[in-house]
């Protein structure tokens, strides 16, 4: 996979014909670091209003920057004739092809439907022609080529097309002169872009020279072979040991090429040249040495998708889940009525990280029905991530895919971002374990770190020794899904594996935190603990979540850990929403930015202070989108459900049904009496307000169609990932 950040100045312009990359110097003060640290990003260019132009290759579910990539157009709708022949200039944009590529090659993708075992599924079928460009810079002349890309006869289609550059080897990438710090490092990774590694003839041949002074040596060799080297299923990274450059200026130059063998050279099945495209990921040049505080922390972020927030012993539940939650709790603020934007992964988390609601970003899977569609967050939107990186953080996410996996917008601004589902039950301690080893490399530098995990998400599976702790009757039968509940004692089998499920992730994250004690990170890091959404056990009639809007999917856990020897502790009983945590990070990491209405800071909260601005909201909405089939016609519809919710009242209302409900939250807290019939004056007055927060929202509310210019095809990997967890 292949993505290209664009930007929100729609003058900027991809500067892909550069054969260098721009230095990028990333020198900050920041909580923990040492004053002469320094770390250099090597990056191909920025933009002018200083937003990361980002280039990004995902090869094994992990999504990286590089320093730069091949030229692809974005995907057509297209319509092939019974000929089966296509024009280039229907698909490429001729005139963003570099002036030296070697060609270029259309590609074509279909969705074909087949029906296996009964079940009627979407494959994605992708063709591709190679053509080639006899004069270099001629890319132009190609605008009257036609290209057979069906076989002759083929009955006219619709497809999704788009095409690439094919580029000539060696590469080379050139820095701007640095001073090498002291204990400096470089570290980078490596590896070939192409989807169909199966086709290589070739290998790649990476070399790093340092020039200092007119002289220039090398410093690092490798040739890659694709089959050997297990290039196209990941990335092989190296790290080099620059002592002996300590205080000198230098330049580095990095050379991709290709390695051929002579035999391979005259076979009549060898691919056209250079279709493949060897990638340098982040290249980063970094102190080791040790570090000083000097009042800007790092910042963890840990996302425990699916945790309900009264399941957690510091929420009141009697039940043993969480003793190491409860601790860190305890060195922290937490916040008993935190409230989520949204019932479901992907729009909760994309509020979380660009501070606005559902309605307004748009992101999440609107299309219930083959093929289904996703609706990614929007590349114009600034994440907290990219505003870390502008601000001189390294940025790393690990996480477990699906709902907030890179294909979803989520990687924008971090250098790497990892969406690996891991084995089941032990999904935590796989992503958690690769977030502590990138810690152990990087902890000496400003860092924005974001983990999120599936668990304790369905299906509930956790370890034995877990399960048993609920579950004296315990057997491993691969997990529970509440679905399939049958009876009560299903049903409560569901909810003993659920907080089975709790105490192992409690486990891995108290590992964590330890760990992070032990590399004296504490006290230099701002700790954020979160939930996406609840998790609903039949008390409003259905299980599971992204179905309704009742306190159980929606009144999660955030808590909250400064950084410093005496954080600020204690419990805010005022409600929150999680759209806020974006503007308190922002704020947390020094970072002057205009946040989004409705995004407010809970540091005056955290503080206990009145100090600067004061949180003050009216009332917290929650949103929930959907486009599914309707039963009795089996018609795809859209509608929409709102929550209004107050100190002491929640509003409810559904465009599926037009019901409207209304709940006094104080005297029942568990939503079982709707009082909205004898109060039809409250109803007018939360309706009001929901028609004021529709119109705030109406300009930027993004379209339902399928077929949208925000869609996208789910592939089948993803359709796999989706129904391991429940979706589908």
């Amino acid at each position: 996979m292949h993505t290209q950040a664009a930007r929100r100045n729609p003058r900027v312009r991809f500067l892909e014909g550069w054969p260098w990359c721009i230095l990028l110097l990333a020198l900050t003060g920041c909580a923990g670091r040492q004053a002469d640290i320094t770390f250099y990003r090597f990056v191909e260019d920025a933009v002018p209003d200083n937003r990361w132009q980002e280039h990004k290759v995902a090869l094994a579910a992990e999504t990286r920057n590089v320093l730069s990539t091949l030229y692809r157009s974005a995907p057509k709708d297209i319509e092939i004739g019974p000929d089966g022949i296509i024009p280039v200039n229907a698909v490429a944009e001729l005139d963003k092809v570099r002036p030296d590529a070697a060609g270029i090659i259309i590609e074509v993708e279909q969705i074909e439907m087949s029906t296996e075992a009964g079940e009627r599924k979407a494959r994605s079928v992708v063709r591709g022609v190679y053509v080639p460009l006899p004069d270099r810079g001629a890319a132009r002349d190609l605008a009257d080529t036609r290209v057979q890309i069906l076989p002759a006869d083929t009955a006219a289609r619709n497809a999704r097309a788009w095409a690439r550059e094919v580029l000539p080897l060696p590469r080379k990438h050139y820095t701007k002169k640095v001073r090498v710090p002291r204990s400096a490092r470089l570290d980078f990774g490596m590896s070939i872009e192409e989807e169909d590694p199966g086709s290589w003839s070739s290998r790649a041949r990476f070399t790093v020279e340092a020039e200092c002074d007119g002289a220039r040596r090398q410093l690092f060799s490798r040739t890659l072979d694709p089959h050997a080297d297990g290039v196209g299923t990941g990335w092989v990274d190296a790290s080099l040991d620059l002592a002996d450059l300590a205080g000198s200026t230098a330049r580095f130059i990095l050379t991709a090429d290709t390695v051929t063998d002579a035999e391979q050279e005259t076979g009549s099945d060898a691919p056209p040249p250079f279709t493949w495209s060897p990638v340098w990921s982040s290249p980063i040049l970094y102190s080791t040495a040790p570090r000083k505080r000097d009042g800007r922390p790092n910042l963890v972020l840990i996302s425990l998708d699916t945790l309900r927030a009264d399941h957690l012993g510091c929420y009141g539940y009697r039940k043993s889940t969480s003793p190491n939650i409860d601790r860190f709790a305890k060195s922290a603020v937490l916040f008993e009525y935190a409230i989520a934007p949204s019932p479901w992964t992907t729009p909760s988390h994309a509020s979380v990280f660009t501070g606005l609601h559902p309605s307004v970003h748009g992101a999440g899977r609107y299309i219930y029905e083959d093929p289904y569609y996703d609706y990614p967050v929007e590349e114009r939107e600034i994440t907290l991530a990219e505003l870390a990186r502008q601000h001189g953080y390294l940025t790393a996410a690990y996480t477990e895919g699906a709902y907030v996996g890179a294909a979803l917008g989520f990687a924008q601004g971090y250098e790497l971002y990892s969406d690996k589902r891991a084995r089941p039950s032990v999904c935590a301690e796989e992503t958690f374990g690769s977030a502590l080893r990138w810690v152990k490399a990087y902890g000496n530098l400003p860092f924005l770190l974001f983990i999120h995990t599936y668990e304790p998400h369905v299906p509930y599976a956790p370890p034995r020794r877990f399960a048993e702790m609920f579950d004296a009757d315990f057997t491993d039968t691969g997990g529970a899904w509440p679905l399939e509940a049958r009876s009560q004692a299903d049903r409560a089998r569901c909810e003993a594996w659920y907080d089975g499920e709790i105490a192992y992730t409690d486990k891995v994250v108290g590992g964590f935190l330890a760990e992070l004690e032990q590399l004296n990170l504490l006290e230099d890091t701002v700790i954020i603990l979160f939930s996406d959404h609840g998790e609903g056990f039949w008390e409003h009639g259905r299980c599971g979540h992204g179905h309704t809007l009742y306190e159980e999917v929606l009144r999660v856990p955030l808590i909250v850990r400064l950084s410093g020897a005496s954080p600020p502790t204690g419990r805010v009983s005022r409600e929150v929403s999680l759209t806020d945590v974006y503007a308190t990070c922002t704020e947390l990491l020094g970072i002057d930015h205009e946040n989004p209405p409705d995004c407010i800071s809970l540091l005056p909260l955290i503080n206990q202070t009145s100090a600067g601005t004061r949180y003050e909201r009216e009332a917290i909405v929650s949103e929930l989108s959907r486009r599914d089939k309707e039963e009795k016609t089996g018609n795809l519809r859209s509608w929409r459900m709102f929550s209004i919710r107050t100190d002491d009242e929640k509003y409810i209302s559904s465009e599926l049904d037009q019901t409207e409900e209304l709940y006094d939250l104080r005297n029942d807290p568990g939503e079982t009496n709707n009082i909205a019939p004898e109060n039809q004056h409250r109803l007018e007055h939360y309706a009001e307000l929901r028609e004021r927060f529709l119109a705030t929202v109406a300009v930027n509310r993004p379209p339902l169609s399928a077929t949208g210019p925000r869609a996208r095809t789910v592939t089948e990997e993803e359709r796999l990932q989706f129904k391991a967890i429940g979706y589908l």
